[in-house]
């Protein structure tokens, strides 16, 4: 996550169980990649429930893959994907502060469409 304010183990809690879920939905796919004997090193959760377009719900690398370039390659997998599925696009939102993961999706050669602020308020016993 972006927001400094959530711990990162609850975040990747969170991000667990959500896949979890998705894993239980028609319209939802999960991949992983890059897969080592011990687990996945990106993972994408797909909507494919769209009829014109499949939606990024969830996508991210392991600390020890960064920066080398797999994102870039997990997202352009998921596109030809799209592509192969006859979508007319895929769509993949994020927090305004996830600057670096925009970058990436730019020169993949995604396009900004539409910003928006999302406002999260924080329990005082969780900060």
């Amino acid at each position: 996550s972006s927001n400094p304010l959530l711990a990162q183990l609850s975040v990747v809690t969170a991000y667990q169980a959500w896949t979890r879920s998705a894993l239980e939905s028609a319209h939802m796919s999960v991949y992983l990649f890059g897969l080592s004997k011990t687990s996945p090193s990106g993972l994408c959760v797909i909507n494919t429930g769209h009829q014109a377009f499949d939606e990024v719900a969830l996508a991210g690398v392991a600390p020890e893959v960064q920066g080398r370039g797999m994102y870039s390659k997990m997202i352009k997998e998921v596109a030809y994907r799209a592509h192969r599925a006859s979508k007319d696009s895929l769509v993949i939102s994020t927090q305004a502060a996830n600057v670096r993961a925009m970058r990436s999706w730019c020169r993949i050669g995604f396009q900004p469409s539409l910003t928006l602020n999302t406002f999260h308020v924080v329990r005082r016993d969780l900060l």
